[in-house]
């Protein structure tokens, strides 16, 4: 595996207020924080190369136009890639204080999801975040 440059990087899905997506683009500006946005066709790419890698190392994954029979979601998304615990909680606070809403589906980029394409990290994320949330 190529060894990638780990700056501070945040993966975008469905963020389809443009309110909201300069919000947070503001936020990386700021906190000199990468923003990657993720495409539908896309979402074959593992989490890891989506924020370190390259656009050659995507397109061996790249959905061809016709995908759409491919599983796919509209929920708002984010992936923190790169980040430490304190940078993370400074940036959250960020985001509310800018009163950005609510994103339901929140992970850090680790070890363990890293080859993970981004179908598989949401179903992850939907089922503990209903499991949590179940009363």
């Amino acid at each position: 595996m190529r060894s990638y440059i780990m700056k501070e990087t945040i993966l975008l899905y469905n963020l389809d207020s443009a309110a909201i997506r300069n919000k947070i683009k503001f936020l990386c500006i700021q906190g000199g924080i990468h923003i990657r946005v993720v495409e539908k066709n896309q979402y074959d790419v593992p989490i890891g190369t989506l924020a370190f890698g390259k656009k050659e190392d995507m397109e061996l994954y790249l959905r061809s136009e016709n995908s759409e029979e491919k599983p796919s979601f509209n929920d708002p998304m984010l992936v923190f890639a790169g980040f430490t615990g304190q940078k993370l909680d400074q940036f959250l606070n960020a985001m509310r204080k800018q009163k950005i809403p609510k994103i339901n589906l929140k992970a850090m980029l680790t070890e363990h999801n890293v080859k993970w394409d981004s179908m598989t990290l949401h179903d992850e994320l939907a089922r503990e975040h209903e499991a949590m949330n179940k009363k």
